[in-house]
């Protein structure tokens, strides 16, 4: 197993020749003399912790830890500060930059020895902890898209059982209805008429009802044209029922997103423009198809009321977001929602291909 390697960064040969004597039997110790050497090494091939003097000519060491925590590959590096500016202003500087420890000198190399192990211990820890999140983060992510499949499953034998049984059913009384109503004989009655019509009535809006659930359950037009299509009927039907103008546009992406890819962005559509018609007083509605290299971005817009940002986390209980972000990211993607009072509401979705 490799050592664990340690930067130190000191412009005092004496400094430096204690503290590899200190530290070499146990780690890999690399040696910069000012500022700009410490960045370069890091940058070249990051150490796992890094032993830092405060007071080096041209670049001294709070600039060097400001840099460093600015960089996105190095800001979790651990830094101890080890110098002769012993004032307690000094030390809560240092930390409040992100330094983990502070050590002045005349220093002891017992007592920074415990520190460095101390630190480095507490990293491996810390690195620990990270990989445990991200693989319970990926199991999570692949159990919710297992409960997706089995939910589009199910929603799929749902829609087909009211098309092929209810449906036909419906269709097959109604046949019987108006059979009745022609049979040859005897004229029947206005009051058995009436009640005919009025039964066939019933039949149709309950058939019409039905199309409609089927549709909210599994569109056909996404099994057989894919998601824009989808997009389009479904915004069409949406504008019928509410009244808002809803401009559908993107170009058809050349291999078709998976079926799992394809239904997340349908609900979450479908979803979106559920909160909008009941939530937003919105006139108009955008929403975007279009691929951006290897990502499948779909933005809803509208022109509604809003919300404040700040009040976002008592909004997405009513909103039902939660659910348009959890759809998202069981698919690998991600879903964001920007609102501003009287402005309006987007909801950006982002999922590889």
């Amino acid at each position: 197993m490799a050592k664990p390697t340690v930067l130190v960064v000191d412009d005092a040969a004496y400094n430096i020749d204690v503290l590899m004597a200190a530290l070499g039997e146990d780690y890999t110790v690399r040696v910069a003399t000012d500022g700009a050497a410490a960045l370069s090494s890091v940058k070249k091939s990051p150490p796992d912790l890094i032993l830092l003097d405060v007071m080096m000519p041209v670049m001294d060491g709070f600039e060097v830890c400001r840099r460093l925590k600015d960089d996105p590959t190095a800001w979790d590096i651990p830094i101890i500060f080890l110098t002769a500016r012993n004032e307690d202003a000094d030390e809560a500087q240092g930390l409040e930059m992100g330094a983990v420890d502070y050590i002045t000198k005349p220093f002891s190399t017992i007592v920074v020895k415990a520190r460095v192990r101390n630190h480095l211990e507490l990293k491996e820890h810390r690195n620990h902890l990270e990989e445990l999140v991200q693989q319970r983060t990926a199991d999570l992510q692949r159990l919710s898209g297992l409960l997706a499949e089995t939910e589009e499953h199910q929603l799929k034998m749902i829609s087909r059982e009211l098309h092929d049984q209810i449906g036909q059913n419906l269709n097959a009384i109604g046949l019987n209805l108006t059979l009745l109503k022609s049979l040859p004989g005897e004229p029947t009655p206005a009051a058995v008429i009436s009640r005919l019509d009025e039964s066939l009535a019933i039949i149709k809006d309950t058939s019409a009802r039905i199309r409609n659930l089927m549709e909210e359950i599994r569109s056909p037009v996404l099994d057989d044209y894919g998601l824009l299509a989808a997009l389009l009927h479904y915004s069409d039907q949406c504008s019928r029922r509410s009244g808002l103008k809803i401009v559908t546009q993107g170009k058809d992406i050349r291999h078709r997103p998976s079926v799992p890819v394809e239904s997340a962005c349908y609900r979450i559509a479908q979803e979106a423009l559920t909160n909008i018609t009941k939530h937003a007083r919105a006139t108009e509605v955008f929403i975007t198809l279009k691929k951006s290299k290897k990502t499948l971005v779909m933005t809803i817009e509208d022109n509604g009321v809003g919300y404040d940002e700040d009040a976002i986390s008592g909004t997405m209980k009513s909103w039902g977001l939660i659910t348009m972000k959890e759809r998202a990211l069981a698919v690998g993607g991600r879903c964001r929602v920007k609102s501003r009072r009287g402005i309006g509401t987007s909801v950006i979705v982002e999922v590889p291909l």
